[in-house]
């Protein structure tokens, strides 16, 4: 009888936490409530081949995601950097793909804000690990390696929000703006 009543227990647990658990998990694969959501960014294409309406979306994905940072005006480096977004996408959205007769295929695309802003702290990163580089270069009188890794980091410096706001602590201590830093 005691084995009944906790089996019992278990059971209406684990159907109250599926049951508040199961609306988010439909929320997040319903297109009309993804769209609706400020919390994702999310673009949409439709055409006759997976492959064109997988790059138009990518494509619409990447546009609005370089709308919020100020992109380089140069167009190599503004083609590079959108490239670059692409991978970064890629490994962080979601897709639904719908197939109909009349219009072929299509897909939703969409990428949570949270992951963004990932993607930008990553960059942050990177950026702050190419000034280190640098510095040390600089110790070691490799000036080829420093002006290297300072020029990267001007570019990706250029691709995230807000980026005059980013400060990099040198290993003497100082504290400067990134900005300042790789100019």
């Amino acid at each position: 009888m005691r084995i009944m009543k906790s089996n019992l227990l278990i059971y209406i647990a684990t159907t109250i936490f599926l049951a508040t658990i199961m609306p988010l998990c439909i929320y997040g694969q319903n297109p009309g409530h993804i769209k609706e959501n400020p919390a994702y960014i999310w673009a949409e294409a439709f055409s006759q081949t997976k492959e064109q309406v997988s790059e138009s979306a990518y494509k619409g994905l990447v546009t609005k995601l370089s709308g919020r940072v100020s992109i380089h005006s140069n167009p190599n480096i503004n083609r590079e950097l959108l490239n670059s977004y692409k991978k970064d996408i890629a490994g962080n959205c979601r897709q639904i793909f719908t197939k109909d007769k009349k219009s072929g295929y299509g897909l939703l695309l969409y990428i949570h804000r949270d992951s963004i802003d990932n993607i930008f702290n990553g960059r942050r990163s990177k950026i702050k690990e190419m000034l280190s580089m640098s510095e040390s270069a600089l110790d070691l009188l490799q000036i080829d390696i420093a002006l290297r890794n300072l020029a990267w980091a001007e570019i990706l410096l250029q691709s995230i929000p807000q980026p005059q706001a980013m400060a990099y602590r040198s290993r003497n201590g100082k504290i400067s703006s990134a900005k300042d830093w790789v100019q």
